[in-house]
């Protein structure tokens, strides 16, 4: 790790029978003359010592020496020998340039962020005389002790302290026989930890039953590492299991013994040896709710049963996003992304069960589950499963808002919802190629026009990758109204009985303006974001977006979204997301969506990098009639701020009397009369779409390419048009509809 200056030769070894340690401290001549000493310490034997140098001398400090090869034989009370010898070396005036910056080195030493208590370390041989260590701008320098390498001490080391990040420092190095310099720049600030919590459980009022789980993420090696602890607003500290030092890019920690309210997990930087430097400070907040006075939880981890013996083994994964229930209430539970879950019951006895059709459950062996909580009694269960499908690998795109003249995002995202890894995956978007391409994540080919493809050699069990893609608007005022679609398509050489749904479009408008924080509601066959065909429709897609239009970094993002009465809760399925998230139920039919340590930075900073989104998909209940409405609102909150609360998402039931879907030559109109939105929909894929009002003038046109999309139409005057689709295969299909 260190590098020496050339002049410098520094080298020796020591030997001992018995259990002497005999300390070398080596102070090389300078170019004034034989100069050089040799500083020798014997301990661990038994005082007093004897010392033979191989000059002849007997002290234990010898000095006046010319460069060449010393050593000492060493002799305790009881005959115990140790021999060392050292070289001194000449050393002339200190370097200049490279060859100084060489000795000079910033791990450890970076500043903390948004400080100015960065710095540097520099070594340099040991020289009778010493040196004078200046800098411009005027620094802290310290003389460090304790640097020395085994039992040789050749160096002095300074340490310099209270420089900023990307600030050039002048740093002038001298001694009896001269003086170097060199011009250094502190290159960046110390890259802070980020945690994300896979498993937060509440505690009951007055106790410390709290518990958390997660990951500490370094983004990079931290040569000294970081500790880390609970801190209550009271002072209270709690240590994390199973250590709280952390060295590594990834590791794991819980933290149990948590009572209800604000805390922190405040990390602190590990200094080296002696070092003088601030310790850096960063303080994750998180909050452990109060369940209530009568009340225990009840947890546990789902996991992926391989070899039938109910434990979960290293390999064996945690299955993520399960749906659990609890009667009588019902009380519902969701397994985290490392198959952990947490429920909050009232003291009772209760039947617990999984909402997962496909899982197999394996232990325990009884289903429904009996259990039974009351005061001071947590419960533990945890579940076994194996699936019936072998391999479902799902497709989700996500898209940002088209504006004019702005970047925007797809998000990308394949699930292998699975305990069987897919092989040889390809994952694919298809975009419209109007607009030209930003950046993609790493690893894509974007050699065809208008689609970009990942290869993946293995996704592996319930495993997740999410992929994004930048593109730009163009500076048009001409695109503001024209719809676009993108498709994404996930494939894999295992076999895969569902292919259904390894691929997913979606269609988005170009405006000028929008609300950053909004839910949206789509009808996941006829694509409607305000109507919804009970002879036609299954599901309901939501997306909730948010974004940072604060004025600095949001550390934590929830969503609460309090789901409609006529929203079939046990159908829950979550699509993707746009970061790591913890899903949890609140109270009654509240669904959570926690962003622990998100950083998302705000508008000004990063446009893009700003905004996030949860997606999720809901059946209606049984028995909704035409006329019922699904309305829906979320509520986001940035971190202790006051929650936005987003516009309803509302669609209404309706049946297919009087709105008829019109079809010609495989173009899909719907709903026909329509009011609003006009979706049309062709399997061999449109180009381009065209309106023509009854006088034969065009009214509108958009370039389209996909198979399916939802045209606003909510500006037309009522009355019939023809639209004209452009088609993939060079053909053209008209069909008229009514605009009430």
């Amino acid at each position: 790790m260190r590098s020496f200056m050339a002049c410098a030769c520094l080298v020796g070894s020591f030997h001992s029978n018995g259990a002497i340690n005999v300390y070398l401290q080596v102070f090389n001549a300078n170019c004034l003359g034989d100069n050089g000493a040799v500083l020798a310490t014997a301990i661990n034997g038994v005082a007093p010592y004897t010392y033979m140098w191989n000059t002849g001398a007997t002290d234990p400090d010898i000095y006046g020496l010319a460069p060449g090869i010393y050593s000492v034989t060493v002799t305790d009370n009881v005959g115990t020998v140790a021999t060392a010898d050292v070289e001194v070396s000449s050393i002339g005036a200190p370097a200049s340039g490279s060859q100084l910056a060489s000795d000079i080195f910033f791990e450890g030493l970076e500043p903390c962020v948004g400080a100015c208590n960065g710095g540097f370390r520099m070594w340099l041989p040991n020289v009778s005389g010493g040196y004078s260590v200046s800098t411009t701008p005027s620094l802290t320098i310290n003389e460090l002790v304790g640097f020395g390498q085994n039992e040789l001490d050749v160096y002095i080391t300074y340490e310099v302290l209270g420089a900023c990040v990307g600030q050039s420092i002048d740093v002038n190095v001298t001694n009896a026989c001269g003086g170097g310099s060199t011009t250094i720049t502190i290159p960046a600030e110390i890259q802070e930890p980020t945690v994300n919590i896979s498993t937060n459980t509440g505690s009951c009022t007055g106790a410390d039953d709290g518990y958390i789980s997660g990951m500490v993420e370094l983004p990079m090696f931290y040569i000294q590492g970081w500790s880390m602890e609970a801190l209550d607003d009271q002072g209270a500290t709690v240590d994390p299991e199973p250590s709280n030092s952390f060295n590594q890019t990834t590791e794991p920690f819980t933290l149990s013994g948590l009572h209800p309210g604000d805390w922190v997990m405040r990390f602190t930087s590990g200094e080296a040896y002696g070092s003088m430097q601030a310790r850096c400070i960063v303080d994750i907040p998180f909050t452990i709710a109060d369940l209530g006075s009568d009340c225990a939880a009840l947890s546990g981890t789902v996991h992926f049963e391989t070899d039938e013996d109910c434990v979960q083994d290293g390999l064996e994964v945690g299955m993520p996003n399960q749906l659990l229930r609890v009667t009588p209430g019902p009380l519902y539970g969701i397994t985290a992304s490392d198959g952990t879950y947490s429920i909050a019951l009232p003291y009772g006895s209760y039947d617990l069960e999984q909402l997962n059709t496909d899982a197999v459950q394996l232990c325990p062996g009884t289903i429904p589950i009996p259990i039974t909580v009351s005061s001071g009694i947590n419960v533990v269960v945890d579940l076994a499963d194996s699936l019936l499908t072998p391999l479902d690998i799902r497709a989700y795109l996500y898209g940002g808002t088209m504006r004019v003249g702005y970047p925007f995002r797809y998000s990308v995202r394949a699930t292998n919802t699975t305990g069987r890894p897919g092989e040889n995956v390809t994952i694919t978007l298809d975009h419209d190629p109007l607009f030209p391409l930003i950046s993609a994540s790493s690893g894509a080919n974007t050699s065809v026009p208008g689609q970009v493809t990942w290869s993946i050699p293995v996704l592996g069990p319930f495993q997740t990758r999410l992929l994004s893609v930048d593109l730009q608007v163009p500076a048009d005022p001409g695109l503001l109204g024209t719809v676009h679609s993108a498709t994404a398509n996930v494939t894999s050489t295992s076999p895969e009985p569902n292919t259904a749904n390894n691929a997913y479009t979606i269609t988005r408008t170009v405006v000028s303006s929008y609300d950053p924080n909004d839910k949206q509601g789509i009808s996941n066959v006829s694509g409607s974001s305000t109507q919804f065909f009970l002879d036609q429709d299954q599901w309901v897609d939501y997306v909730v977006r948010f974004q940072n239009t604060g004025t600095d970094t949001a550390f934590t993002v929830v969503i609460r979204d309090e789901l409609e009465a006529d929203l079939d809760i046990e159908s829950l399925e979550i699509l993707g997301a746009s970061h790591p998230y913890t899903p949890s139920f609140g109270d009654a039919r509240e669904l959570v969506f926690t962003f622990s340590d998100i950083l998302l930075p705000d508008s000004t900073t990063d446009l893009i990098g700003s905004q996030g989104f949860v997606a999720f998909r809901l059946k209606p209940r049984t028995g909704l009639l035409p006329g019922d409405a699904l309305e829906n609102t979320a509520a986001i909150f940035f971190d202790f701020n006051e929650p936005v609360i987003t516009e309803p998402s509302v669609l209404v039931a309706e049946l297919n009397t009087g709105l008829q879907t019109r079809e010609r030559g495989g173009l899909v109109l719907s709903p026909v009369p329509t009011c609003e939105v006009l979706g049309v929909t062709c399997p061999t894929g449109m180009t381009s779409l065209r309106i023509i009002g009854a006088d034969g003038r065009e009214v509108t046109r958009s370039q389209e390419r996909g198979t399916r999309f939802e045209l606003n139409v909510s500006a037309l005057e009522p009355g019939t048009y023809i639209l004209v689709a452009a088609l993939a295969n060079g053909s053209e299909a008209r069909e008229r509809f009514i605009k009430q």
